[in-house]
């Protein structure tokens, strides 16, 4: 082998584009969970709405102040993973807006 020769360096290239589906396809699962459990989440608040209609305020309280909560909890913590890995969801436009708005507060007088 001749030493002026550049050494071929195309053999990390499968290994990142490999890498690059992966995260892609990983980044596809978690927003399908997010969607999901967004969905879940709203089915949530309805039940908790009817149950409330039904005189049952101790079964609504309990949706909407625990099940929701935790649920909820659970999609901020998925958007934050989607958004490192290059996605956003509903979550992150509204967290970019609340933002703004909190912005615009402190900046006026």
């Amino acid at each position: 082998m001749i030493e002026d020769q550049p050494i071929p360096g195309t053999t990390t290239i499968p290994i990142i584009k490999d890498n690059e589906l992966r995260l892609a396809r990983m980044r596809r699962q978690l927003e399908g969970m997010f969607r999901t459990l967004n969905l879940v989440h709203d089915e949530i608040g309805v039940a908790s709405q009817a149950a409330r209609s039904e005189g049952q305020p101790e079964i609504a309280n309990v949706l909407s102040l625990s099940v929701c909560n935790r649920v909820f909890g659970q999609l901020k913590l998925l958007t934050n993973i989607i958004e490192r890995l290059g996605g956003r969801t509903d979550l992150s436009e509204e967290q970019g807006s609340m933002q703004e708005i909190t912005q615009e507060g402190e900046t006026r007088p």
